[in-house]
Order: C-alpha cells, then sequence, then structure tokens
C-alpha cells in the first residue's frame, strides 16, 4: 500500500488505531489528520522520510511508531 483514499477519514471517523507497518508509504497520508480520535499509529517499516507539522494536531495521539523508515527530517 502507498496511500490511503480520500474519503478515508469520512469512512472511519472514530478511528482510534491504525497499524499501516510494512506498506510502501513514501509520504505520510494526510487524510489521517482528519482521525481526531487517532491513539496509536503504527508506521513501522515504510519509506516515509519526513513528517507533516500539523500531526501536533492530533491531540489523542499517545503512541507513534516510526522505526524502520528513511528520515530526512522530523517536525519540530
Amino acid at each position: 500500500m502507498v496511500n490511503l483514499p480520500s474519503n478515508f477519514a469520512q469512512k472511519f471517523p472514530r478511528l482510534q488505531i491504525i497499524d499501516l507497518s510494512n506498506n510502501r508509504f513514501q509520504t505520510f497520508p494526510t487524510v489521517l489528520l482528519q482521525c481526531t480520535d487517532l491513539q496509536s499509529i503504527n508506521f513501522w517499516s515504510n519509506t516515509l522520510n519526513s513528517l507533516p507539522d500539523e500531526l501536533v494536531n492530533l491531540e489523542k495521539l499517545q503512541i507513534l511508531s516510526i522505526s524502520g523508515n528513511r528520515w530526512r527530517a522530523l517536525p519540530d
């Protein structure tokens, strides 16, 4: 998998946990920023190289697993 559908947040408005490990995401799917109930995101072993600054707006997020990627930049 390399991306999520644009209507993903509308289909899963109360999503709390998502495991997107072992895929081929090169960029963080910004549609996840609309899933304001997210508490845990697993992006282990993808090809991400940066995270969006807006990630801090996911106020309920407690776990962000991002090891095994190709980091160039992380939000301040």
